[in-house]
């Protein structure tokens, strides 16, 4: 989020905000999105995460042009 202030003032809110957006749709329905990995799902923005019974982990937010090997 830093990042996206030093960028531009309220870039860095609204990325918080997209993402907060992003996770409730993966909340309602992860099973639409790809598995890359064994259990692990990639959101198109590169929001990489796991599916358990009772919840779900978002491990990790990468930039997809910017080292998505590296997640």
């Amino acid at each position: 989020m830093a990042w996206y202030e030093g960028q531009r003032l309220g870039l860095g809110e609204r990325f918080v905000a997209a993402l907060d957006r992003l996770i409730d749709r993966v909340s309602e329905n992860p099973q639409q999105f790809p598995v890359i990995e064994t259990e692990v799902r990639r959101f198109p923005y590169a929001v990489y995460f796991v599916v358990s019974s009772d919840h779900v982990a978002v491990i990790a937010v990468l930039h997809v042009r910017r080292y998505p090997q590296e997640w």
